[in-house]
């Protein structure tokens, strides 16, 4: 496995340790800033991730179709997070509306990309 698609594997790994800190006070005071910190870090890793693929030439089929569903997982979590934590507003509804349309169409596409890529 090379390095870009070690660090799209991070970047997965990386979401559910977003997810805890953000929903939790398992950090305390910090908890929100810490998922931040996660978040910005992930974001990070997608920008390099692409920009070693392709200066490498170390794209491969594994990292055409994790990397685009990894973004996707990661933008989800955070949208279906930020629902959660703003769930007890009366607007909230249209984030959980927009997190639960957004994201099958979105991993939709990625599924679509993928089977192009065979």
């Amino acid at each position: 496995m090379n390095l870009p698609n070690k660090l799209t594997v991070l970047r997965v790994i990386m979401i559910p340790f977003f997810v805890v800190f953000m929903l939790t006070d398992l950090g305390g005071q910090y908890s929100n800033y810490i998922a931040l910190v996660i978040f910005c870090v992930a974001s990070l890793t997608d920008m390099l991730d692409g920009k070693i693929a392709r200066k490498y030439n170390l794209v491969t089929n594994f990292g055409k179709f994790m990397d685009p569903l990894a973004d996707k997982l990661l933008v989800g979590a955070a949208m279906k997070s930020g629902s959660a934590v703003n769930s007890s507003s009366a607007d909230s509804g249209w984030w959980r509306q927009t997190a639960g349309l957004s994201l099958p169409q979105a991993i939709g596409a990625s599924l679509k990309r993928f089977h192009r890529c065979l």
